[in-house]
């Protein structure tokens, strides 16, 4: 068991720990980013879309534009970082996070970066690796725990902020009949795990699940967040 209360931090001072955020701007970074920055991080996030990420964070937060898969883009990102936040997912993409980790860890030693920190999914076994979303974050984990670098892995359940977006005007959609119970976590409590990830030693080498308190069905969870939020 770790004592959250015995905080050892990366080495530095409060205001010059920097940490680079690849995937700042969604649904679970950007908390995540908030969170950093409220805790005394110098903050740097790499996006394509600098406008959206600009808009989400305002001036304190660094804006790096770039690619993660190019690895130029992301040396340049890197440099003058103690730590490293891969937080990436994409639909359309399934095995982008393992692209990035990968390019994470290639750079990290000649960066002297002290900590990845890769935001995963709770899903990850080996006995899912048919679907393409899990083998990846699967081979992304497996990469990480081989390449001696110092790291930490997070896996987070479905994230509260998230349910927005199956409301669509007036009507809330679940697809299919969606049996599995989920755990639902704020995204401002996943930054504060992240953070102490990112800042207590006895977490290296560790993965975290994180659940939510409360279980219940996706179309349960969209009922209760519609009668909160749009009763109507």
């Amino acid at each position: 068991m770790i004592d959250v209360n015995s905080c050892i931090k990366i080495p530095g001072d409060q205001g010059d720990r920097r940490v680079l955020v690849i995937g700042g701007t969604g649904v679970v970074g950007a908390p995540i980013v908030r969170q950093l920055d409220s805790a005394g991080w110098k903050v740097h996030v790499t996006s394509r879309r600098a406008t959206q990420a600009r808009a989400h964070f305002g001036p304190r937060v660094d804006l790096v534009p770039g690619d993660a898969n190019r690895v130029e883009d992301l040396e340049r990102a890197m440099a003058g970082c103690h730590a490293v936040l891969i937080c990436v997912s994409d639909l359309l993409d399934p095995y982008l996070d393992l692209r990035v980790t990968q390019n994470v860890v290639g750079l990290a030693r000649g960066h002297g970066i002290e900590r990845v920190v890769l935001i995963s999914g709770p899903s990850v076994a080996t006995e899912r690796r048919s679907f393409p979303m899990i083998d990846a974050k699967f081979q992304a984990e497996e990469h990480l725990k081989q390449s001696g670098v110092p790291w930490v892995i997070v896996r987070p359940t479905w994230p509260m902020e998230s349910l927005a977006r199956f409301v669509r005007g007036s009507r809330a959609s679940v697809l299919g009949r969606q049996p599995a119970t989920i755990h639902p976590v704020a995204g401002a409590d996943i930054g504060r795990m992240v953070c102490r990830a990112l800042e207590l030693n006895e977490a290296l080498g560790h993965t975290f699940t994180i659940h939510g308190p409360a279980a219940s069905t996706m179309k349960q969870w969209l009922q209760d967040y519609c009668a909160l939020t749009q009763p109507r």
